[in-house]
């Protein structure tokens, strides 16, 4: 998954690459696959940092139950197991601008901030190996703080703030 963060100027941006559950999945137990997102700072150039950042955090669930087959776009590419699953995510950001302000301005800071409608979050999500998109965000015409999903084909999920 790849993550950028446009505000006040700045723009951030992490790699976070996703690192399936060590738990068997029993039979008939959960028809759930887990597992974290680890961010890696990304830099202009599409190189990653060594080191994943301390406070980035993620989740990654997925429904290993089929909901239909791939699109017939990416259906050349695709195993003859290959289906679209639903998948959700969560992700908390480091953001250094917040972190900044409140150590500056402790008895001040408000939330949510007064630009956050400013702000643009864009998220991808892409397969392993070559860099092709699965899904993509967009922030909708109103510019509010909802984000819908783009799918790239193949491509399941939603994005809520």
């Amino acid at each position: 998954m790849r993550v950028t963060l446009q505000m006040r100027g700045q723009t951030s941006r992490w790699m976070a690459p996703f690192e399936a559950g060590l738990e068997p999945l029993a039979a008939g137990s959960s028809l759930a696959q887990r597992g974290r997102l680890t961010g890696f700072v990304e830099g202009e150039d599409g190189q990653t940092a060594d080191k994943p950042v301390r406070d980035f955090r993620g989740w990654l669930w997925r429904d290993l139950r089929c909901l239909g087959p791939v699109p017939s776009a990416a259906a050349s590419a695709a195993e003859p197991e290959d289906c679209l699953r639903q998948a959700f995510f969560s992700v908390r950001l480091p953001v250094e601008v917040f972190r900044d302000d409140l150590h500056l301005r402790r008895a001040q800071v408000v939330w949510p901030p007064a630009d956050l409608d400013r702000m643009l979050l864009r998220v991808q999500v892409l397969p392993p190996g070559p860099t092709v998109r699965l899904c993509s965000t967009a922030p909708r015409a109103s510019r509010r703080r909802r984000f819908h999903c783009r799918p790239c084909k193949p491509c399941c999920c939603r994005v809520r703030r």
